[in-house]
């Protein structure tokens, strides 16, 4: 009986062991195993929706560059026209253009330059330059062909042509502020340095050189900038029938005009010899006449004579 009794609580102890070793053999897998299950969990679900993107400046990103600023070129414009009208109408259509240009104002057309030649009353030319605002010079190109209709003639020739000033200026104005920092830097040291006269004087005249690069620097730029702001034109008036310059008869115009100019020097010549040679004509021609008259006057004499010797001997016998 005793023995059934240890027998059966040996294995109630045994039991119980293993239940607990069947126990901690399910913890330490289940210790082993749950991490790859939360792995497995966190890969297969489903992923959580980013937070919205903060902005640059909370998040202390760096601000985006702004973008290049686009300049407009620095152009300077000139506009050549032709007219042809006829001879009587030129010194009016001129004169009418001229008036235009003056009663804009001086800011806002200027004459540079007038001229009219009349060769003969069927050959008359003229020619107009100005300077002027690009509003108001807009409206007087516009108005060409109509001027040049009323004075019965018609527009033969329209150009325009462009020069760009954008590094020129922009060199300029470089040139220009490196050099007021170099005056100021002299003048600076000038205030303040104490040195010998002839230091003194060697910066002051580098200062005085300074300044006038300045100046010159700025009149050209002035300059340049006065041709960008307003455009250049000239006007070209011609009366009808006359030769053309720029066509097939151009080689013809250019030899008459060489023909006349040969002509007229030739001419010239002329009348200078003439008026140098006649005084000495006049001369040599009253010599040589007296010279001619002696000889005939001794040639006289002698036939005389020698008649009057002949005639003494048959006198004697």
């Amino acid at each position: 009986m005793k023995k059934r009794i240890l027998l059966s609580g040996c294995c109630a102890l045994v039991l119980a062991g293993c239940s607990k070793g069947e126990q901690a053999t399910e913890g330490m897998h289940a210790e082993f195993l749950a991490p790859r299950l939360n792995d497995a969990y966190v890969t297969s679900a489903p992923a959580a929706p980013a937070p919205p993107a903060a902005p640059a400046a909370a998040a202390g990103a760096p601000a985006q560059a702004s973008p290049i600023a686009v300049t407009v070129p620095q152009l300077a414009y000139r506009y050549e026209y032709g007219l042809e009208t006829p001879a009587s109408a030129i010194s009016g259509l001129v004169a009418h253009h001229e008036a235009a240009c003056r009663a804009a104002g001086p800011t806002v057309c200027q004459i540079t330059g007038s001229k009219v030649v009349q060769e003969s009353k069927s050959r008359v030319s003229g020619e107009l330059s100005m300077r002027a605002q690009p509003g108001w010079l807009a409206t007087f190109r516009a108005g060409l062909e109509g001027d040049a209709k009323t004075a019965g003639g018609k527009v033969m020739k329209s150009d325009t042509t462009t020069e760009d000033l954008s590094t020129q200026i922009v060199d300029t104005e470089a040139a220009v502020r490196a050099r007021i920092t170099l005056r100021d830097r002299l003048q600076n040291l000038l205030a303040t340095r104490p040195g010998k006269l002839e230091e003194l004087l060697q910066l002051e005249q580098q200062l005085a050189q300074v300044q006038g690069e300045i100046d010159a620097a700025q009149s050209n730029l002035a300059m340049m900038r006065q041709r960008v702001a307003s455009s250049a034109i000239t006007v070209e008036y011609r009366s009808k029938g006359s030769l053309s310059e720029d066509g097939a008869w151009a080689p013809v115009a250019q030899a008459i005009r060489g023909s006349q100019g040969a002509m007229a020097a030739t001419i010239g010549f002329l009348i200078i010899a003439f008026s140098v040679l006649l005084p000495l004509a006049i001369v040599f021609g009253a010599i040589g006449y007296v010279i001619l008259r002696f000889r005939r006057q001794r040639k006289a004499k002698a036939r005389a004579a020698k008649a009057s010797a002949a005639d003494s001997p048959k006198t004697a016998a």
